[in-house]
């Protein structure tokens, strides 16, 4: 038992931080592009956290969106300091948020895309290592 809940700490970091992604542009007062990406991944990465934790090959498809994530500030146009993909809610309470959370998505991006990166590689390669065939002696 314990062996499988060390095998299983990266599935639920990535699970925390799917929450994280998909409850982050309400907390970074964000929409568009930004806020859109990180809905759909959190979703994503928050789902294969949970198939990882009993077939820990979906730990590849949190490598694979977390290069996604790193990279889509960029690809949908939220990288650029003070768009963060969109202001927040209209007004001068809103144009404040905006202000105050400039580049906020994007750098949510940056550094949630790292850590579901080395994580989800990290629980991959721990599969890999704990699965690796032993001869049975008869």
């Amino acid at each position: 038992m314990a062996d499988t809940a060390t095998r299983h700490w990266s599935d639920w970091i990535n699970i925390l931080v799917g929450i994280w992604l998909f409850i982050s542009p309400w907390a970074l007062a964000t929409t568009g592009a930004g806020a859109w990406n990180a809905w759909i991944l959190g979703i994503v990465i928050a789902l294969f956290g949970f198939i990882a934790l009993s077939d820990s090959r979906a730990e590849w498809v949190n490598v694979a969106a977390a290069i996604w994530l790193f990279f889509s500030p960029w690809f949908l146009g939220f990288a650029q300091a003070g768009t963060a993909g969109g202001a927040g809610s209209a007004g001068a309470a809103g144009a404040g948020n905006a202000a105050a959370f400039s580049g906020g998505m994007a750098w949510n991006a940056w550094i949630f895309g790292v850590i579901v990166f080395f994580v989800a590689l990290a629980g991959a390669r721990t599969f890999a290592t704990h699965n690796v065939a032993t001869p049975h002696h008869a």
